[in-house]
C-alpha cells in the first residue's frame, strides 16, 4: 500500500452527477470554476438524477468540433431542415454567465408529434412555466455536455 496506494487528489467534487478531479496543487473550488451554472440550474435537482442508459457514438474527429457543434445553434437550418420546422433558430438565445461553460436555451419547445414532445419527459418539480417549455445547453470546459 506505501508504494502501489492511491494518490490523494487536491480537487474533488462532484456537479451534476459528475465527478470531477483537479490535480493541481492548489485547485480552483468546483462551484468558483463553474461561476453562476450552480445557481442557474439549481431548480433542476440534478443530483438526485438516475442512470437510465447509455449511447457511444464512434466519432471520427476531434471531440473540439463536437463541443462546438453541440453549442452551435445556427447550423440547424442548413444541415437539419427537418428540425429546423419545428426547433426553430429564432427559439435559441444565448444564455451565458460568468464561468468556464458556454451554454444556450431554446424556447418554447415546440412538439412536432415526435420524441421530443415534452409529453415524453419527467418535468423537475420546481421549474417555472417558461423553464418547463425550455431546454438548456451548456458545454463545460473542457469537454463535458450538459443537456
Amino acid at each position: 500500500k506505501s508504494e502501489l496506494g492511491l494518490q490523494r487528489v487536491p480537487g474533488l467534487d462532484t456537479f451534476a452527477g459528475v465527478v470531477f478531479l483537479n490535480q493541481s496543487e492548489n485547485p480552483t473550488p468546483l462551484k468558483e470554476y463553474l461561476g453562476d451554472l450552480t445557481d442557474k440550474l439549481q431548480r433542476y435537482d440534478l443530483d438526485n438524477l438516475e442512470f437510465s442508459g447509455k449511447k457511444e457514438y464512434k466519432i471520427g474527429g476531434d471531440w473540439k468540433l463536437i463541443a462546438e457543434n453541440f453549442v452551435d445553434f445556427y447550423h440547424i437550418n442548413a444541415v437539419h431542415p427537418e428540425l429546423s420546422r419545428f426547433s426553430r433558430v429564432d427559439d435559441h438565445q444565448p444564455f451565458q454567465g460568468k464561468g468556464q461553460y458556454v451554454g444556450f436555451v431554446t424556447n418554447p419547445l415546440t412538439n412536432s408529434g415526435g420524441p421530443g414532445d415534452l409529453h415524453n419527459f419527467n418535468l423537475f418539480p420546481k421549474l417555472n412555466p417558461v423553464e418547463a417549455t425550455s431546454a438548456l445547453f451548456f458545454q463545460l470546459f473542457p469537454n463535458i455536455s450538459v443537456t
